[in-house]
This record gives structure tokens, sequence and C-alpha cells, in this order.
């Protein structure tokens, strides 16, 4: 990546995956969400993408609802038990948020038809 923010972005996004793949049933669901607000908090700052903001959001509410919110309170959905539903719902944002970084990615790549003229002449 050849853009500072969206390696920064990327960089965020990594570190903002790590609890999820360290947390267990060890009662610290809260300080989970913490983690994740602060760094998603920072992410927020760093890519401002209107989409990717969106998506970030997403994350979010479905972090809070999957370790805050009392069992009976969380979705359900397709038949799946509502704590799988919100863990699948997670790592769809997450996926979501990779894929975003990476169409910015290429969408700056390219050059636009402007640039093309100039080295045209």
């Amino acid at each position: 990546m050849r853009h500072r923010d969206l390696e920064l972005a990327s960089q965020h996004l990594n570190v903002i995956r790590e609890p999820f793949a360290e947390h267990g049933s060890n009662g610290l669901e809260a300080e989970v969400v913490a983690a994740i607000e602060l760094l998603s908090g920072s992410l927020s700052r760093v890519a401002t993408d209107c989409i990717f903001q969106q998506r970030l959001g997403d994350l979010l509410t479905f972090t809070r609802t999957l370790y805050l919110e009392p069992e009976g309170a969380r979705w359900q959905h397709s038949g799946l038990a509502s704590t799988e539903f919100l863990r699948l719902q997670v790592l769809r944002s997450l996926n979501g948020l990779e894929s975003r970084l990476g169409s910015l990615q290429k969408m700056r790549a390219r050059p636009s038809s402007g640039d093309k003229a100039l080295q045209v002449v």
C-alpha cells in the first residue's frame, strides 16, 4: 500500500481482530467490548470513508450485543443460536472492513483519466 492512511487502517484492523481471536468465555466480556470500542474509535479517525464507517458501526453493534446483552435479548436468525449468529455477524463485519480497505486501495491505485492525459502530454 502506498497510502499511509490505508496502511494505518489495515494495521488497526489487524489489532481489532486480536481480541476476538483470543477471547473465550472467561468473564472478560466488558473488557473485550471496551478494547474494541477504543480501537474502533482510533480506526474511525484514520479511515474516514463513509461505507467503511458504516461497517465499523455494524461491528460495534454486533460486538456490544454479543458480549453485553443478556442471552434472551439477543438476535436469532436462520435457525442459528443467537450467540452463533452474532459471532457470524462480527466475522462478516471484520471481513467487510478488510474488503472495503482493499477496494479503496484499488480505487486509489487506478490513474484517473486526467492523469493519463497529463502523462501523454
